[in-house]
C-alpha cells in the first residue's frame, strides 16, 4: 500500500483525483489477476540452542513489484545492494549479518527477478528457563499499522498482489515443539491471509499467503481494513514454544 500524508485531513492513504484536459480522455486499462504482481519466499533456517538463527532464502519476485530490485542489483554498487537487502530484514530481525548475495539475472525481463542470499541473526529465540521462544515467521511483514481515526476519502491499496511464504524452520538438537500458533484464515472481498504452523521431523514448517484482491476501498469500510491487518499483525507476533528435552 502506498501511504502519503494530505495536509488538507487526516487521512492516511493517498487519494487520486483525475481531471481530464479539454480534448482529452480516460482510458480503462485491463486489470491482471493478483499472482501477475507476486512475490515468494523460500527459507530454510537452523536454530541453534543459543537462540541464534542461520537461513538461506531464495526470493522471487514477479510482474510490477520486481522493480525496486531490479534496479537495485542490475544497476546499484556491491553495497547498495547490502544496504538494500539489510533495510528489509532489518524489519525483522534486530540483528542481521548477510552473508551470500547472489542475484544471477537481474535484467533478463522474460524471467521472475530472483535473489538468493543467507543470513545469521544472534539472539533471535528467547530464552524462559529449559524452553526457546521462536517466531516461526523468520521474516515478510504484511500488516500494515494503521491509526484508529476516521476517512473521508476512498483508500488506496495500491496494487493487487499475492505473496507467498514457505519456512522451513530446523530445531536445536535436544528440543521439542511443546505449543504452536493456531493457524489463521481470513477472507473478504478487498483481500485474504492465510497461515499454518506445522511441526514434523524436528523442524517447523510455516506456510503464508496475502492477497490484495482491489485497488481501491471505501472510506466507511477503513475500520475492516484497520482490523484486518490488526489480526495479521497478532499473527506475525506469535510463537512457537520449544522445550528441553
Amino acid at each position: 500500500m502506498h501511504r502519503q500524508r494530505d495536509s488538507s485531513d487526516n487521512d492516511t492513504f493517498a487519494c487520486h483525483s483525475y481531471r481530464p484536459a479539454p480534448q482529452s480522455q480516460l482510458i480503462q486499462l485491463p486489470r491482471l489477476s493478483p499472482d501477475a504482481d507476486r512475490t515468494e519466499h523460500t527459507v530454510h533456517a537452523q536454530l541453534m540452542a543459543d537462540g541464534s538463527l542461520q537461513g538461506a532464502v531464495v526470493e522471487q519476485r514477479f510482474g510490477q513489484g520486481s522493480n525496486a530490485s531490479r534496479v537495485t542489483f542490475a544497476q546499484g554498487s556491491e553495497q547498495q545492494q547490502r544496504d538494500f537487502l539489510e533495510q528489509r530484514l532489518s524489519r525483522d530481525l534486530r540483528s542481521v549479518a548477510l552473508e551470500k548475495i547472489v542475484a544471477p539475472h537481474p535484467n533478463d525481463l522474460a524471467h521472475p527477478f530472483e535473489i538468493d542470499y543467507s543470513f545469521r541473526a544472534p539472539g533471535y529465540a528467547r530464552t524462559a528457563g529449559d524452553m526457546l521462544l521462536v517466531r516461526p515467521r523468520v521474516m515478510g511483514t504484511d500488516s500494515m499499522p494503521l491509526p484508529r481515526e476516521s476517512r473521508n476519502w476512498p483508500i488506496d491499496l495500491g496494487a493487487m498482489q499475492v505473496r507467498r511464504d514457505q519456512i522451513d524452520l530446523t530445531l536445536p538438537a535436544g528440543y521439542v515443539v511443546d505449543e504452536l500458533p493456531n493457524a489463521v484464515s481470513l477472507d473478504t472481498d478487498f483481500a485474504s491471509y492465510h497461515s499454518t504452523v506445522t511441526a514434523e521431523g524436528g523442524m517447523l514448517h510455516y506456510t503464508r499467503e496475502y492477497t490484495v484482491k482491489q485497488l481501491e476501498l471505501e472510506a466507511t469500510r477503513y475500520d475492516e481494513l484497520r482490523q484486518f491487518h490488526e489480526r495479521i499483525a497478532y499473527d506475525e507476533a506469535t510463537t512457537a514454544v520449544l522445550k528441553k528435552k
